[in-house]
């Protein structure tokens, strides 16, 4: 009899003990003990699920951002890439048939890119270009710099709103880079940022790169700086073309007569806008 007994009396009194002890857990306590008496792995325990699946979620986000960036660039380059390849490799065949060492040169991103560069090298060594003036500095200093040490004739002026670029810019060129602020001033009845310079001459060929753009009349003070001036006979090269803001301010310029405009188009755009003397810039 003792032996039906005793499991009738120490069953009910430890199960009642167990029953309290799971009573004061929490439901997570006791989610968690259950799982660490199964033997369940850390990594398949609820709260490890939750952090794995939301940290899974936020990497395919992020591959498909980068897979989304990947694709456009793609489509933005599959036409330009191969003329920029061949916009760079005319330069440089240009450049070394001249005996004209370049500098190494990085043309992406903002900095000008290989038509901006190549239409700027023919234009200074192919037509009767003396005075350059360049609006923004950068990737066309350079190159600029490295003509003029070979055309003794070319004289090169920079104008730079950011005084610390302007002071890197100097330090690897020979021809002046004047630091000028951004002032507010109306242009062509249209109120806009104009460079504060010290230009005392005329220029011949006009580089307008800068300040950085709008959305709408980008660049338009340049137009203050192309009214005062520029030679009876010019060629200007206005980059970033195809941007509305550009197109604005190529537009307001070009309303004038005598001139040729003709366009170029890679991974950027270039308008050419020229008077009979230059004339055989339209057809770089």
């Amino acid at each position: 009899m003792f032996r039906y007994i005793l499991p009738t009396v120490l069953v009910p009194a430890f199960g009642w003990n167990l029953a309290s002890a799971r009573i004061r857990m929490s439901p997570s306590k006791l989610r968690t003990r259950a799982l660490e008496n199964s033997g369940c792995p850390d990594h398949l325990q609820p709260d490890a699920r939750e952090r794995r699946s939301e940290s899974m979620k936020t990497k395919t986000r992020l591959k498909l951002s980068v897979i989304n960036t990947i694709q456009k660039t793609r489509s933005l380059l599959s036409e330009a890439t191969p003329k920029e390849a061949g916009y760079a490799l005319s330069l440089y065949n240009g450049a070394a048939s001249l005996g004209i060492n370049l500098p190494p040169l990085f043309p992406f991103g903002g900095a000008a890119n290989y038509s901006l560069l190549y239409t700027i090298f023919r234009c200074v060594t192919e037509l009767n270009v003396q005075n350059v003036l360049e609006l923004g500095v950068g990737q066309s200093s350079l190159l600029l710099h490295a003509v003029s040490q070979k055309l003794s004739n070319l004289s090169v002026t920079s104008l730079e709103h950011d005084a610390s670029w302007a002071d890197l810019i100097r330090q690897r060129v020979s021809h002046e880079v004047q630091h000028a602020p951004l002032v507010s001033s109306e242009v062509h009845r249209v109120s806009t940022q104009v460079y504060d310079h010290k230009l005392a001459t005329r220029f011949d060929m006009v580089v307008v790169d800068g300040p950085v753009g709008t959305k709408r009349n980008s660049r338009w003070g340049a137009l203050e700086i192309l009214d005062s001036h520029l030679n009876d006979e010019f060629v200007v090269i206005f980059d970033d073309a195809s941007r509305p803001g550009e197109i604005d301010t190529i537009k307001e310029f070009t309303a004038r007569s005598d001139v040729k405009v003709a366009f170029i188009h890679s991974a950027k755009s270039q308008c050419i806008v020229c008077t009979p003397a230059f004339h055989a810039a339209v057809y770089f």
